[in-house]
């Protein structure tokens, strides 16, 4: 079709919702989770870069809320989710300041009722997020995505009203939402 105008990451290895111990069952997981929910997206960005230079291209980097905040039992996963925002809101700078017209939206997802997140909950015993948080419908989710790519925004966060302000409290008091995840995680 000539050419490559969007390229949207989204893909991920699942992890199960537990404490990570340290054992080199946890050190594995960690290098696979690193593998495939962060180096594989450095990957793709670097081979897509020559096509969405000449058609002025957009990069669009699936986050998640724990790429910007702690959860007890997610230590590897956010510590790749916390990658991806590190390495592409850095690349968005360089693009910006090198006058490469190449945009990157991130976004910042919270608790999406997919099938496996749903079960991923109830599988580690927290199904009492499910009483504080009502799951994003994915299409929502979806929608939400492709708008913000669409009007080349650098970050979205979705839900909102369940991402955004606790972004904001987390800069402001991280202990209450440190506190929160931990109060929302505890095993049924």
């Amino acid at each position: 079709m000539g050419g490559l105008d969007i390229l949207v990451l989204n893909h991920m290895l699942p992890h199960p919702i537990q404490p990570f111990k340290g054992d080199q069952q946890d050190l594995d997981l960690l290098s696979n989770l690193m593998d495939v929910n962060f180096r594989s997206y450095v990957h793709l960005a670097s081979h897509a870069l020559p096509f969405l230079s000449r058609s002025k291209g957009r990069i669009v980097v699936v986050n998640s809320l724990i790429g910007k905040v702690n959860h007890p039992f997610l230590a590897s996963y956010a510590a790749t989710k916390h990658a991806l925002d590190g390495f592409f809101s850095s690349l968005r700078s360089q693009f910006q300041y090198t006058g490469q017209d190449i945009g990157v939206t991130s976004c910042f997802l919270g608790y999406i009722g997919t099938e496996s997140a749903i079960n991923g909950i109830r599988a580690s015993g927290q199904s009492r997020l499910e009483n504080w948080v009502k799951p994003a419908r994915p299409e929502d989710a979806a929608s939400a995505i492709v708008l913000a790519a669409a009007t080349g925004q650098d970050e979205i966060y979705f839900p909102w009203l369940d991402v955004r302000p606790t972004l904001v409290m987390y800069s402001v008091w991280p202990g209450l939402i440190d506190w929160v995840m931990r109060f929302i995680s505890l095993r049924d």
